[in-house]
């Protein structure tokens, strides 16, 4: 979902934003660029959409996507063992 679509549906959700490059898993592969925007439902405890570029965007918006379709709470996103170190692991400091 993008913002203004949530916006339009008067959800409530906070943006978190994420400069990726800062990140471990990008610097290793000698990445200068990656940025995440995820629109996070709090009170509900849901991903509403998620924007993501730089490195490996392709394979981390499928996970998001099953994420949103599935119902998979935020918390239990945050509470999963990701491997290490990976562009997947950033998920859960993306939430």
């Amino acid at each position: 979902m993008l913002e203004a679509e949530a916006l339009e549906r008067g959800l409530e959700f906070k943006v978190k934003e994420t400069d990726l490059a800062d990140s471990f898993s990008w610097k290793r592969l000698g990445e200068s660029a990656g940025r995440a925007r995820v629109l996070v439902d709090e009170r509900n405890d849901r991903i509403l959409g998620a924007h993501i570029l730089g490195h490996n965007a392709e394979e981390m918006i499928n996970l998001f996507a099953l994420i949103v379709r599935q119902g998979i709470p935020v918390s239990k996103v945050r509470d999963t063992v990701w491997a290490y170190p990976t562009c997947g692991y950033e998920l859960k400091y993306m939430v």
